[in-house]
């Protein structure tokens, strides 16, 4: 016993402490720290062990010790608990290029649906997808074969469904290979690239307490700024369709591809509008709330307060709070789970992108518990979201 020196652990220090402290406030009461250990060759890092309370299961992560943003990446891996989003996005659409495979089955079993129920649901996912389709390109407006028809054959219901599905794919790989979103165009426009992310970092740099602001003055805040942007705009002679590719590259350098879908459903929002000074200050509100989202790596889309905010900002109207509140409880993500990820994957398409609001939730409702409606449905949104990426030019997967 001579022979071994007694060692002690190294402890953190006041502020370690409390930053780790602070961090696993937020994971109570589902998350505990059962101890922690400092590497005692390189100090900066830090093991810690957290126990699931449910489970009683104990794992291990690694910290990097004064650096906040460690804290925030360790902090999602254990509320994902093992399973990150982008696996769980990915095998969602894991699938996805053998959809018009999938497009053909549809006919085969949707003789044993009563397709009738859901018809006015699926007309509204048709319809409204379709708006942005011939926004996109005219002649779209030709194929399209489903506006306010409403049919009491099942098979009659699907051969309609998959024709116009086939029709979006179709329009999606056209305009995908046409460059209808351009990326080269900011290549092209370096200058006011440049100027445009130097004024936002400059209008943006005292906006440090903006998270801790109360929702309606997050919007405040937003809306001054946007007039800001606007005039600067103006001045500089930066247009519309610069704007649109802009606020794109930033959201397709989102690395979350849940919070990426979500800002997608806010374009497409936006977008589908008429072209003029609304859906202008619209795209600039967005562009706004994406830079705050990039520079901020603690910004979490999935909790209500900002989900309305991301609804608040991508519609021409604002609705009272009392209104849509129900509907974005609905919309976050608790159990990280394959299943529960292509709810709220339909659910923010609904909310976001259909404009309904509380009219058509007992729909939504009713599908869910349905397992063989509920896969039916899937895959018309499914098709939906694959055309949405291909047109803006965005990997899915």
């Amino acid at each position: 016993m001579d022979n071994f020196q007694k060692v002690e652990l190294l402890k953190l220090t006041t502020e370690q402490q409390s930053d780790l402290d602070e961090m696993l406030q937020t994971l109570k009461p589902n998350y505990i720290l059962t101890t922690y250990l400092i590497d005692p060759i390189n100090t900066n890092l830090c093991y810690i062990f957290i126990e699931n309370t449910k489970s009683n299961e104990i794992k291990n992560y690694t910290i990097v010790l004064n650096n906040k943003q460690s804290l925030i990446f360790v902090k999602n891996r254990i509320l994902e608990d093992g399973t990150p989003i982008n696996d769980l996005f990915y095998l969602n659409f894991k699938n996805i290029l053998n959809i018009q495979y999938e497009i053909e089955n549809l006919k085969i079993f949707s003789l044993s649906y009563n397709l009738v129920i859901y018809n006015k649901f699926i007309n509204l996912i048709i319809n409204n997808f379709s708006i942005l389709i011939v926004k996109l390109d005219a002649s779209f407006i030709n194929k399209v074969n489903f506006n306010n028809v409403f049919f009491t054959i099942s098979m009659k219901i699907a051969d309609l469904i998959c024709q116009n599905l086939n029709e979006f794919l179709k329009i999606g790989y056209k305009l995908q290979s046409t460059k209808k979103f351009n990326r080269c165009l900011l290549l092209n426009n370096f200058k006011n690239y440049k100027i445009m992310e130097d004024y936002i970092s400059h209008i943006t740099s005292g906006s440090e307490n903006f998270f801790s602001l109360d929702l309606h003055l997050k919007f405040d805040y937003i809306n001054r700024l946007t007039d800001c942007m606007y005039y600067f705009c103006l001045k500089n002679n930066i247009l519309l369709n610069f704007l649109i590719e802009y606020v794109l590259s930033n959201i397709n350098s989102i690395s979350n591809k849940l919070d990426k879908y979500t800002f997608i459903l806010c374009f497409v929002a936006i977008y589908k509008y008429e072209s003029n000074y609304q859906s202008e200050i619209l795209l600039l509100k967005l562009i706004i709330i994406t830079h705050f989202y990039l520079q901020n790596p603690n910004y979490d889309t999935n909790n209500k307060e900002s989900l309305i905010l991301l609804h608040m900002i991508s519609k021409k109207r604002v609705y009272k709070y009392e209104k849509i509140n129900t509907l974005f409880e609905i919309c976050i993500l608790d159990e990280k789970q394959e299943d529960n990820l292509k709810i709220i994957i339909i659910r923010r398409y609904y909310v976001f992108f259909l404009h309904c609001y509380n009219k058509n939730l007992r729909f939504l409702k009713k599908l869910e518990t349905n397992e063989k409606y509920f896969d039916f449905i899937w895959l018309i949104i499914k098709c939906c979201i694959y055309t949405i990426y291909n047109v803006l030019d965005i990997n899915l997967i």
